[in-house]
């Protein structure tokens, strides 16, 4: 574990699985933007050493992989946890969804059933500084791209750096065309820095080039599931045909649920969008 200090107070904490920004509101306080992908001993290991308290953890959102030590703190530091209303909302599902469809799954072991303090959209203050609230839905619902006082963007999920989304074979998305709309949004601001959670930096210089990758890796995907899905199919097995081709193998095609469930949103989307057609659980392409 490292941390670098990018530009005024906020810095970040790269981990092997996610980088998580952190904002210094004091020698002795800090705020997260995140809690890390796993339970980690090195980070509280790490804030001990340096007799750091964090204040505040700002989520992104409340997927598993960015909520990991959240519990922890707010236990031993008494951490206040930050989400969106829709967020919070879209987790309390999301687990209950997980905790039916595969009760023995480790991520159960992380659903935030702790108290979550509502972020509200534009410039909100936490323990005394100011952030941005950016709401960027599409990998959830209620995502949000958090600014820090130094104008530096906390990505989140929101974009994927060129090197995680080029080897990326089935993006998370709640709402893929949403994604898209929230790419575009990002292409309006003008941060000095953007920070991929899965796992870079980014200049507002490269930002254009970063977001279009991430754009056609969904349109990839799209062409990918127009050339699978060319007869009549089952849901269930459209859905294994666009994951294999896509390259998910194993165990993730049938116990993975948070992967089924993607692929079926892109299905649903082409739906949506009048290229397929769906009759009871039949999908239909109409070409």
């Amino acid at each position: 574990m490292q941390w670098e200090l990018l530009q005024g107070n906020t810095g970040v904490i790269a981990t092997p699985m996610a980088m998580i920004p952190t904002y210094h509101l004091s020698d002795r306080e800090i705020v997260l933007m995140d809690s890390g992908a796993e339970r980690d001993p090195e980070l509280l290991a790490w804030l001990k050493e340096r007799g750091l308290r964090v204040t505040a953890v700002v989520c992104t959102h409340l997927h598993p992989d960015h909520i990991a030590n959240s519990r922890e703190l707010m236990e031993g530091h008494g951490t206040e946890i930050f989400a969106t209303r829709e967020e919070i909302t879209a987790a309390q599902k999301r687990f209950r969804t997980l905790k039916e469809t595969q009760p023995g799954h480790i991520w159960n072991e992380l659903a935030p059933n702790y108290p979550v303090s509502p972020l509200e959209e534009g410039v909100m203050e936490v323990a005394g500084a100011r952030f941005g609230v950016l709401p960027t839905p599409g990998h959830t619902l209620g995502h949000a791209a958090i600014i820090t006082p130094d104008n530096i963007c906390c990505l989140g999920d929101a974009m994927m750096s060129e090197g995680r989304i080029r080897r990326a074979k089935l993006p998370y998305m709640d709402d893929a065309d949403l994604a898209v709309e929230s790419l575009e949004k990002l292409r309006g601001t003008d941060c000095s820095l953007y920070i991929a959670a899965h796992k870079g930096v980014v200049t507002r210089e490269k930002l254009d080039g970063a977001i279009d990758i991430n754009i056609q890796k969904e349109l990839d995907l799209y062409e990918l599931l127009r050339q699978t899905v060319t007869r009549p199919m089952e849901l269930e097995q459209a859905v294994d045909a666009f994951m294999a081709a896509a390259g998910v193998t194993g165990k993730e095609m049938t116990v993975n649920a948070f992967m089924r469930h993607t692929a079926r949103i892109r299905i649903k989307a082409l739906v949506n969008a009048g290229e397929f057609r769906l009759e009871g659980e039949t999908v239909i392409p109409e070409r």
